[in-house]
């Protein structure tokens, strides 16, 4: 419905740092130079004015980059709708995927419930990109497009986005690190193995397990170092490869090619759901009923 190039516009234009542009991302320059000249070529203008030492937009840049948002949520809205149209014969849910939601543990849910759910319900991936803004952007829109997406949350993340949740289960948190650091021949690691070391973990507001974790490591565990990183991109993953430690969960296993993960002695977990929209079309609805626990009955009193 629209150029898909203008995501990596988007992303570069704000940024102005093609590394930072690229590690949002998840892609090679190259990858993203091809989308930048393709856009040119389309638009026959010029975007970016570069120098050695810097990025700018052109005055046609910065025309795009105005409208270019209201491009995509305007494409993405009519896609909505046409959707929504062809979902009311179909009963199809959409299912939002990306690296750090992955398909495979929803696909789990479905089986293992699979005589709850109706038949005549289907799923369907959409995948997505995992950034920062990103994220925002579809957790805001959830149900335009996206019915639901099976993730980790928290109750902050719920209300800030209009949400609720089936819980599913919890993920302990564990380690990254790289197969050469001089913890990765342990099986599993005490606190106290990561005295000294550079410990990598989300900002505050990320998730309340994190923050926790954060809080009680720095009241009782201050010989840790501990660094903020703004989000899970290939920039905290690279970190990891060169030496630090990257506080993680399962879950994430597929986006953290090439590092090894690590158990902890430590009780802190992250919950995992679906998480969709307060306002649910009749076959959301439907099929929450069906995926929802049944509450369990309190013994009577004798």
């Amino acid at each position: 419905m629209y150029d898909k190039n203008l995501d990596g516009f988007i992303v570069l234009a704000e940024r102005l740092n093609q590394k930072a542009a690229c590690d949002e991302l998840g892609i090679s320059p190259n990858a993203l130079n091809k989308m930048i000249l393709q856009l040119e070529e389309m638009l026959q203008v010029k975007l970016f004015d570069k120098t050695r030492k810097e990025l700018s937009l052109t005055r046609a840049g910065k025309v795009l980059l105005k409208d270019a948002k209201f491009m995509v949520r305007y494409a993405n809205d009519v896609m909505a709708k046409i959707r929504e149209a062809e979902e009311e014969s179909r009963n199809t849910i959409y299912v939002g995927v990306s690296a750090m939601s992955p398909f495979k543990p929803f696909k789990a849910f479905l089986a293992k419930h699979a005589k709850k759910i109706p038949e005549e319900l289907e799923f369907e991936q959409v995948a997505f990109i995992n950034s920062k803004i990103g994220n925002d952007e579809i957790f805001s829109n959830l149900g335009n497009g996206i019915d639901i997406i099976p993730c980790c949350y928290d109750d902050l993340m719920l209300k800030k986005y209009q949400a609720d949740a089936v819980g599913i289960c919890s993920y302990p948190l564990t380690i990254l690190l790289s197969p050469g650091h001089p913890l990765a021949e342990k099986e599993a690691l005490d606190i106290e193995d990561m005295y000294g070391e550079d410990l990598l973990i989300p900002e505050k507001g990320f998730n309340r397990c994190f923050d926790m974790l954060k809080d009680d490591l720095k009241a009782f565990h201050k010989k840790i170092n501990l660094l903020d990183i703004p989000f899970y991109d290939k920039q905290a993953f690279d970190r990891a490869k060169e030496g630090a430690l990257l506080a993680s969960c399962p879950l994430w296993e597929d986006f953290a090619s090439g590092l090894l993960q690590k158990k902890v002695l430590w009780n802190y977990s992250i919950k995992y759901g679906i998480v969709y929209p307060k306002q649910k079309s009749e076959k959301l609805e439907k099929f929450i009923k069906s995926a929802a626990p049944v509450p369990k009955k309190k013994a009577k009193s004798v």
